[in-house]
């Protein structure tokens, strides 16, 4: 594969927290809800630079040649559905959980591979509901650039990747991060 066109970029991915649940308890609520979500959710990486690459379901995934924009359409986006959530009754909230690394990644096409986007999908995973997790390098390069405290989240075990990544949160508030075990 002599002709592999690479680059660096940030890769976002992110996901909501029990859709399969809210999916099972009330399919066309849920989806009207992602509708909701997704409209402010892409708007805002568009926003901030980012171009979405791929979308499952409740998944989407998204490349920013910069960092610093990356984390702010995630703060940016958190809040925005944080701030949605206090205005609706139990069964229309949906949380969402953010992964964010930086790595030289693979393109083909419109479509992004590499380790980069594995571990930002497995950063995604071990969120807590509501919190942005990111990689060490990410929190190198915004430290002191966004207006959130990054707080040491510890290191966490990424499937196929790694039995120790260092790892730093942001919650979806901008306060203390939670820990929480909670996935799907």
């Amino acid at each position: 594969m002599s002709n592999v066109k690479r680059r660096l970029a940030t890769i976002l991915a992110t996901d909501c927290v029990g859709f399969s649940k809210h999916m099972t308890e009330n399919e066309e609520l849920t989806l009207e809800n992602l509708k909701a979500c997704r409209s402010l959710i892409d708007p805002l990486i568009e926003e901030y630079g980012g171009r979405i690459f791929y979308t499952a379901g409740d998944s989407v995934i998204a490349d920013f040649g910069s960092p610093v924009e990356c984390v702010n359409a995630a703060i940016r986006f958190q809040k925005a559905i944080a701030d949605r959530n206090g205005t609706l009754d139990q069964a229309s909230k949906l949380v969402w959980r953010v992964g964010v690394h930086l790595d030289d990644v693979i393109i083909e096409g419109d479509n992004i591979y590499g380790n980069g986007v594995n571990i930002a999908a497995r950063l995604e995973a071990q969120c807590a509901p509501g919190q942005i997790l990111l990689s060490k390098v990410v929190r190198e390069q915004v430290n002191e650039r966004v207006n959130f405290t990054i707080e040491a989240a510890g290191t966490k075990a990424l499937k196929n990747i790694s039995d120790s990544y260092e790892v730093f949160g942001i919650a979806a508030s901008g306060g203390s991060v939670v820990q929480s075990e909670n996935s799907e």
